[in-house]
């Protein structure tokens, strides 16, 4: 599915399917996440699907085969405002991208529901 050797680069990698139409997976570095994000909204593309991609790194904590924590929820909630074909990331990711060769686009503050204060959201190129 990803054909980006960094994405398929073994790695611990958590993934698991909430509901039918989502996923949540979790790296071990932000950049990873990007790219295999980006990889998969172009291989669904070519299955004429569009995929809504939001990413973001923070501390979680592992509940039984859960993961838990605010930063689960920052990026579902940007996966929630992100666009069809759209890879948004949060400024979090963006600071630890800096060197990375990604490219990333101001897409404006956004308010997180259930998340304090306003996030800078950047789309990912």
């Amino acid at each position: 599915f990803c054909s980006d050797p960094f994405v398929r680069a073994p790695q611990r990698l958590h993934c698991r399917n909430d509901r039918t139409h989502d996923f949540f997976m979790a790296f071990e570095r932000p950049t990873r996440a990007v790219r295999c994000a980006m990889a998969i909204r172009d291989s669904v593309a070519n299955l004429d699907l569009q995929a809504r991609c939001g990413v973001h790194t923070g501390e979680c904590m592992v509940a039984g085969p859960r993961l838990t924590g605010v930063a689960v929820h920052v990026g579902a909630r940007i996966a929630g405002i992100a666009e069809p074909d759209e890879v948004l990331g949060s400024e979090t990711v963006k600071a630890l991208s800096l060197g990375s060769g990604i490219d990333f686009e101001e897409r404006g503050r956004h308010t997180l529901k259930g998340v304090p204060d306003d996030w800078a959201l950047y789309a990912v190129h």
